[in-house]
C-alpha cells in the first residue's frame, strides 16, 4: 500500500507494511518495536529516508484508514478564548505567526464553512507513527531538530494503514517500512551524524517503547 501526503517543501510516504500472526496471544496489548535498519535513496528532486522497524502487538490493533479523521483521531482542535469563542488570526496581540501548524483557513465547521483564518491545535492522536530527527554536535552530544519549528512547519509523523483487516482480535508482528520523502535531506543533513527516535501508537492510543536508531551519515546508508 502507498499513500502519499504533500507537506510543500516536506513530503511523507507510507509504503509497504508485512505483518503475520502468531497461535498464541502471548504478547502484550501495548505495541513493542525494535530498530531494524535505515536506507537513503536519492531520486533526483524528492529523495526518500526509509526506516524499517519490527513491531509485535498482542491484540493487532494496529493501524488506521485515511478516513478516520473523527475522535480521538481528527487532525487538530480548534482553540477557543476564556468566553468560549474561536480565535482568529491578528484578533490580538501575542498569537503565532501564519503557518499551517498553527492556523487554518476557511475551515468547516458543523457543516458550514467558515471564512475565516482560526487557531489551531494539532491533535497528536491524528499519527500512529512518530520520528524525531537528532543531529551530533561536535562535543559528541546530540541534539533535536524539529521541522515543525520555523521556516519549515512541518512534521514526518505520520499514518499506517491496517494491519489486521479481519475485525478478530489477534497478535501480530512484522516489519513496518515507513518512507520519509524530502528535497532537503541533502541540504539539511550533509555528511552530518544524524539518528532517528521512532515510537508507534495503536487504536486504543496505547503507545509502544520508545526506539532510536544507530547513528549514520546519508552517504553511508545511500542505496546502490
Amino acid at each position: 500500500m502507498k499513500k502519499l501526503l504533500s507537506l510543500g517543501g516536506l513530503s511523507l510516504l507510507i509504503i509497504c507494511i508485512t505483518a503475520s500472526c502468531f497461535e498464541e496471544p502471548n504478547l502484550g496489548f501495548a505495541p513493542k518495536i525494535d530498530f531494524d535498519r535505515v536506507e537513503f535513496v536519492e531520486a533526483g528532486f524528492l529523495d526518500s529516508l526509509i526506516v524499517f522497524v519490527k513491531f509485535e502487538d498482542g491484540d493487532g490493533d494496529l493501524g488506521l484508514t485515511g478516513d478516520e479523521t473523527f475522535p480521538p483521531y481528527q487532525a487538530f482542535d480548534f482553540v477557543r478564548d476564556n468566553d468560549g469563542d474561536l480565535i482568529s488570526f491578528g484578533s490580538r496581540p501575542g498569537l503565532p505567526p501564519y503557518n499551517p501548524i498553527d492556523w487554518i483557513i476557511n475551515p468547516e465547521i458543523n457543516g458550514e464553512v467558515v471564512q475565516d483564518t482560526l487557531l489551531i491545535q494539532t491533535n497528536e492522536n491524528h499519527y500512529n507513527y512518530f520520528v524525531e530527527f537528532l543531529v551530533k554536535q561536535a562535543g559528541g552530544n546530540f541534539t533535536l531538530f524539529d521541522p515543525r519549528d520555523p521556516p519549515f512547519y512541518q512534521t514526518f509523523n505520520g499514518r499506517f494503514p491496517l494491519l489486521n483487516r479481519t475485525g478478530e482480535t489477534r497478535p501480530l508482528a512484522g516489519t513496518l517500512r515507513y518512507g520519509m520523502v524530502s528535497s532537503q535531506f541533502t541540504n539539511l543533513f550533509g555528511n552530518k551524524t544524524i539518528k532517528l527516535r521512532i515510537q508507534i501508537q495503536d487504536r486504543a492510543l496505547n503507545r509502544s517503547n520508545t526506539i532510536e536508531s544507530n547513528e549514520f551519515t546519508l552517504t553511508a546508508i545511500l542505496r546502490d
